[in-house]
């Protein structure tokens, strides 16, 4: 006969000398784990009716113990079980994934709550590969399609990734995995995992966006631009690097890039330069000559800059290449222009302390320069404050020769 208990009931019966002690342990419903720390301990003696236990009374009260402990262990498994499948449904609902199975045989289809969740149907529906088909992305259909009839026929895991389309027009994206079971009757069944990846590839894709979209900028700046890591290898170039160069990327990552594109007698002096100052990790810059693709050396300015954290440790450099052979040019040919003015003024003019623009006195600048180189005597005859004394100095410039006199 079946008993019903509304609460678990441990009996311990120990024989005395002319008794049986028997005590009753009552069990609280909740934390029912706590089997002897929370028991309230009822106990019962009969010492007044001795052998009142018999051997079939004390078998029959022995029976009931154990059924008894077998009910609550029954409920503590049944307890945990509630736990960890509470545990679980909350696990999936955090990481939006959720358990499914199937049954290839049948046509099965088992779901987890989130896997409902995530396909956002009906739970009064039962699933079946059709509606999983239908809401599959239509660009992503044959490929699940593919996917599902290898496993099928291969008897293998499966693990990829695809889209929904849902019914407002939204789009999923889905990462599945599952592994092939084999049943005791040779059926193929999957047990797998589907994650709603949708967020992460959202953040993926304004990653790329934003990577292109500062590609497409440091290539429309008309300067040679180079991302190197902290011991300033090259990680990146932009446009104007690599066709200035005609180097590829890879080319310019190797150690003896600078070797093929600076000029040698620059090298030297900008080796020492760039490892002193990646070492103190401050900016710098330095001019040098740069190769061409069209095997032409021409001036550019390099600018580096670091990128700390937060730590202050270095995680990028920053360098710049700035075309400046129009600007070199320009200083040379002004250079050369001073010095050939300079020798002209002094191997010609003899007149910087004289300021004029006169007529008259262009005329007698000229008489003086054709007087200076002789050995002659010139007497020069002006009003006293006009500046005779320039000119009377003028002719000494030239070759030694005697005070000259002035009236």
């Amino acid at each position: 006969m079946a008993h019903r208990f509304d609460a678990f009931i441990v009996l311990d019966a120990v024989h005395r000398e002319s008794y049986l002690e028997v005590r009753f342990y009552s069990v609280p419903k909740v934390n029912q784990t706590k089997l002897v720390d929370e028991l309230d301990e009822l106990y019962s003696e009969n010492d007044f009716s001795p052998f009142a236990f018999t051997s079939n009374r004390v078998r029959a009260l022995e029976l009931l113990a154990s059924h008894v402990a077998i009910s609550l262990e029954n409920a503590s498994l049944h307890s945990d079980l509630q736990c960890s499948e509470t545990l679980l449904a909350e696990g999936q609902r955090l990481t939006h994934t959720g358990s499914f199975g199937w049954s290839v045989a049948s046509g099965d289809i088992y779901w987890s709550a989130e896997t409902y969740n995530i396909f956002e149907h009906d739970r009064a529906a039962k699933p079946s590969l059709e509606i999983v088909l239908r809401r599959i992305h239509p660009d992503d259909r044959e490929l699940v399609q593919q996917t599902i009839e290898w496993a099928s026929e291969a008897r293998a895991d499966f693990d990829f990734e695809h889209r929904l389309l849902m019914p407002d027009g939204s789009v999923k994206h889905l990462h599945v995995s599952a592994r092939v079971l084999a049943t005791s009757s040779g059926n193929l069944e999957f047990v797998g995992a589907v994650t709603d990846v949708t967020a992460a590839k959202q953040v993926e894709e304004k990653s790329r966006q934003d990577t292109y979209e500062l590609r497409c900028i440091t290539d429309s700046i008309p300067q040679a631009i180079v991302v190197y890591n902290p011991d300033g290898q090259a990680i990146y170039v932009n446009r104007v690097g690599l066709e200035y160069t005609g180097l590829s990327i890879e080319e310019m990552r190797a150690e003896s890039f600078r070797d093929r594109v600076v000029h040698p007698e620059d090298i030297e002096r900008l080796r020492d330069l760039r490892q002193n100052a990646l070492l103190r990790g401050s900016p710098f810059e330095y001019e040098l000559r740069a190769l061409g693709k069209d095997g032409k050396y021409r001036w550019h300015l390099s600018q580096y800059n670091p990128l700390k954290d937060e730590q202050g440790r270095i995680i990028r450099w920053y360098a710049t290449a700035t075309d400046i052979e129009d600007r070199k040019l320009d200083q040379q040919r002004l250079q050369n222009e001073n010095v050939a003015l300079r020798e002209e003024i002094d191997s010609f003019s003899m007149f910087e302390e004289i300021v004029s623009s006169c007529e008259p006195m262009r005329q007698v600048l000229k008489q003086v320069a054709k007087v200076a180189p002789s050995n002659s005597t010139v007497l020069i005859l002006s009003e006293t404050e006009t500046g005779k004394e320039l000119i009377a100095r003028t002719p000494s410039q030239i070759e030694p020769r005697s005070e000259p006199s002035s009236a």
